[in-house]
């Protein structure tokens, strides 16, 4: 006579802890390519095929408008329907690029700098650049500047009113007064130049003159009695590991700093305050509703608020998260014991499995009781939606074998539609 033996469904998907004969019931060792709903049963995942076969390929980001693709130094497009790879910026680096969407712009950064998309596909480098090259500066003999010594500094202003770092680019000495001539401009269209200048004998840098970028030359003739110089010690953001946007300013990492834009200038930062120092590597950063997520060599920090100078680090996770593996999601995805509200979570996969950084900085983990994954490993993260499953998949980058695969999924912790 033969038993039947019921054998539990996977509904708590894998379990890499328990010892072998004592797994919870509902649990499995290994579930390789396959999608395990929430009442246990399971199909196969759908296979994949190579659409563009070389080397070097590094980054990838995808949206309605396209995909986008590193591949060495170069950001390259390709098209779905032809294949096609078509290198569309030369980075300068092969470091893999970072993407984020913020205020209507796909920003994009590498060790090489840091770039924006318009919506109507414009591709530009972030933020105003100085002149190129800089103007030179001597004295002439008509103008109303009075007799005195005069610091000379000059910016850029492009046609939606950004204006670049101040640069100063001299000082003249006008014992009997008159102007100051500047030559050397290279003459382009569509912007202005802003020159700056000290009261005679003067410290501190007040607007003079601003005119057309199309000239190659220009006498400033008037006394300094604009606004007085607020770029000053400011530089362009530089290139990174991660961005992201957060309340008015776009944050960078790189190594193991986190800088972070002026208020209402995000393209420029303070080198000397705008920064904070982590430990190690930065691993990732998620802005969410009531701050910013950060994960170094010690785990996960809150940083919150919206004001830089105003956050203190506060210790949400003493887990180390994968490095690049971190993304945000709808909290609408998940049930409500892990996210109370609709607003966007931070997801990261973990040493122990997912986290879920919620809007007011409180990690909930979602496998600790079940994975442990080496947290010297690299990955990639996305939203999934096939069969009416919700999965957030992480594509593992490793150079050797593990004993939990290449591809790890939250199933079945996400919301089903």
């Amino acid at each position: 006579m033969v038993t039947a033996v019921n054998i539990p469904l996977p509904k708590l998907g894998v379990d890499l802890l328990s010892d072998e004969t004592q797994l919870p019931e509902g649990a499995v060792r290994r579930a390789a390519n396959v999608d395990i709903r929430r009442d246990g049963t399971f199909a196969r995942r759908d296979g994949y095929s190579v659409r563009v076969a070389g080397s070097g390929y590094h980054s990838m980001y995808g949206d309605a408008k396209g995909i986008l693709v590193g591949r060495g130094t170069e950001l390259c497009s390709y098209s779905p329907t032809t294949d096609a790879v078509t290198s569309i910026l030369d980075t300068g680096s092969a470091t893999p690029i970072d993407f984020a969407l913020y205020n209507g712009y796909l920003y994009f950064t590498n060790h090489g700098g840091t770039w924006r998309i318009s919506a109507a596909n414009v591709l530009q480098r972030a933020g105003v650049r100085l002149p190129n090259p800089l103007p030179t500066v001597a004295t002439a003999d008509n103008g109303a500047l009075a007799a005195g010594k005069y610091v000379v500094a000059i910016s850029r202003v492009n046609a939606t009113g950004e204006e670049s770092a101040t640069k100063v680019i001299g000082q003249v000495s006008l014992p009997y007064g008159g102007g100051i001539h500047l030559s050397g401009m290279s003459g382009e269209v569509g912007a202005t130049y802003r020159v700056y200048l000290t009261p005679p004998d003067g410290d501190a840098l007040y607007l003079a003159e601003e005119f057309s970028s199309a000239f190659t030359t220009y006498v400033v003739t008037r006394q300094p009695d604009g606004a007085i110089r607020t770029s000053q010690h400011l530089a362009p953001l530089p290139g990174g590991d991660f961005i992201r946007g957060h309340a008015g300013r776009i944050y960078i990492a790189k190594d193991d700093t986190l800088r972070f834009s002026q208020p209402l200038r995000p393209h420029l930062h303070d080198p000397r305050h705008d920064f904070i120092q982590f430990s190690g590597l930065l691993r990732f950063i998620e802005p969410v509703l009531g701050g910013v997520f950060v994960g170094d060599d010690r785990g996960v920090w809150f940083l919150p608020g919206s004001d830089p100078s105003d956050m203190r680090m506060q210790l949400a996770s003493d887990i180390p998260a994968l490095r690049r593996s971190s993304l945000m999601v709808s909290g609408a995805h998940f049930n409500r014991e892990v996210a109370e509200v609709d607003a966007h979570v931070a997801v990261w996969l973990s040493a122990e499995g997912y986290m879920v950084g919620k809007p007011n900085g409180i990690v909930f983990p979602l496998q600790a009781d079940r994975l442990r994954i080496d947290p010297t490993l690299e990955g990639k993260s996305r939203l999934v939606i096939r069969r009416g499953i919700k999965q957030v998949v992480t594509l593992v980058s490793s150079s050797r074998p593990t004993q939990y695969g290449v591809a790890i999924d939250t199933t079945p912790l996400i919301e089903e539609i």
